[in-house]
């Protein structure tokens, strides 16, 4: 007969199972209720026409590739695009049309040999995969190895962000772009691999210019063969497109890249723009900030001022460079800079949120023992609201609160307050980790990178 409190294999296993049921039954009712917004969310946009309505723009960019009338003129010309989505029956919109790099265009040009609706469906597939795969890898860095429970429940929860969903239905590019950042970092940092992490890099740069602005933290930190290959990547793909369909469609892109962001920028203020230019036209649109455009040139310079602040001088001046950090930041750059963050954008805070639960969980890692402690509760307040914020069901009970309360409209930064919040975070974070060991990409709990333990 055992003694009371003794542990046996029985009851080992009972203790085990209870925490998994728990979560099997919290996983159901996170599920049902996600996939009940889901639908939602993908029916109102297909009653509005705005499924696949982003990939209208690409396919007609893939199109002139193919069908060789891809001079500047053709590839954005804006009477022939608005022409296009008559045939296809979506809204029409002067501020919106292809605004993409030609290097883009001509990297998937196949696609433009399908019919539209195949090819659609082909970059949605592709987008959601990448999506996840995207979050398996940033869980591979962070963890290492996790049961596959846990596995599912991040990826329902990241399955859950609204940013992903927006991006999914209109058929966008910022998760193939998230992919390719995620798994460049993943082969700097976990395969010690910078010439794959540049080329890359240099694939996003190539499929939408912002990306390039990560590099600002390997510039900080030295890599530069991470930068150099990189530009060979960039430069590259800008000689095949040469090749392919000259040079002058690209130099007169770069000629127009500011026009297009000031054209994309009159679709409204918040919520459609979550950046701080964006925050601040909702305000003023509203009455409660006075000014014009002056004024909010002056606040977002004031903004950008203070995050390069942030990052040449707090962020380089620390002892210890933490890659999970400098990861996490890399990847927010490009919407600090910002002036226009549409809300799919925001899904490039998902790592940082990533990284908040790995600090929280991480409780059994001996660099929490020494130096200063990270105060696992404020990040777990920060975490919460964070995901909560950024979730669906979040965002159709904002759009009903604010729909019967108008005065709650400011309300609709709420992207916004997240991206300052989770920077403001992160920044904090290097200072409070700034005398703990240095962590092996991967590894929880341990300074050896072990294969045997990886996803």
């Amino acid at each position: 007969m055992g003694h009371v409190g003794t542990e046996t294999p029985h009851n080992r296993t009972i203790k085990g199972q209870r925490p998994n049921r728990a979560l099997r039954l919290s996983m159901l009712v996170v599920g049902f209720i996600l996939l009940y917004t889901i639908v939602l969310e993908w029916r109102g946009l297909a009653r509005m026409h705005f499924l696949q309505y982003d990939y209208a723009f690409f396919y007609y960019a893939f199109d002139q590739v193919l069908n060789h009338h891809s001079s500047f003129a053709s590839l954005y010309n804006l009477r022939v695009q608005t022409i296009w989505l008559k045939e296809l029956h979506y809204p029409l919109n002067p501020y919106n049309q292809y605004v993409y790099p030609p290097q883009f265009a001509v990297l998937f040009a196949p696609l433009g040999g399908l019919s539209f609706h195949q090819s659609a469906l082909v970059w949605m597939l592709i987008s959601i995969a990448a999506y996840f795969l995207a979050v398996f890898y940033l869980v591979r860095m962070l963890w290492g190895k996790v049961r596959r429970i846990h596995l599912i429940a991040l990826f329902i929860v990241a399955a859950a962000m609204t940013p992903f969903e927006i991006d999914a239905a209109v058929a966008n590019i910022n998760s193939v772009l998230f992919f390719l950042v995620v798994y460049g970092f993943y082969q700097l940092y976990y395969r010690k691999r910078p010439r794959v992490a540049g080329i890359l890099f240099g694939l996003a740069v190539l499929m939408k210019v912002t990306p390039v602005e990560i590099l600002l933290i390997p510039v900080i930190r030295k890599q530069w063969r991470v930068v150099i290959w990189t530009a060979i990547c960039i430069m590259a793909g800008t000689l095949v497109t040469t090749f392919i369909i000259g040079f002058g469609p690209i130099w007169q892109y770069v000629l127009h890249f500011s026009a297009f962001g000031q054209t994309s920028m009159k679709n409204g203020p918040a919520p459609y723009n979550q950046s701080i230019v964006g925050v601040v036209g909702m305000f003023q649109q509203n009455g409660w900030l006075f000014g014009g455009k002056l004024v909010q040139d002056v606040i977002y310079l004031v903004f950008v001022l203070w995050v390069l602040r942030t990052l040449l001088v707090r962020i380089r001046r620390m002892p210890t460079a933490d890659w999970r950090l400098d990861m996490s930041l890399a990847i927010l750059i490009p919407l600090l800079f910002s002036p226009l963050d549409e809300q799919m954008h925001m899904l490039f805070v998902i790592p940082s949120l990533m990284l908040f639960v790995h600090f929280i969980t991480d409780v059994e890692h001996t660099s929490f023992r020494t130096g200063p402690q990270v105060n696992r509760k404020r990040l777990a307040v920060v975490t919460v609201l964070g995901v909560g914020i950024l979730s669906l069901p979040a965002t159709f009970a904002l759009n009903i609160i604010t729909g019967r309360f108008p005065f709650l409209a400011w309300m609709h930064a709420q992207m916004f307050f997240v991206l300052v919040l989770t920077f403001i975070t992160v920044v904090r974070l290097y200072r409070q980790t700034a005398s703990l060991p240095r962590i092996v990409p991967g590894v929880f709990g341990s300074n050896t990178v072990s294969r045997r333990d990886a996803l």
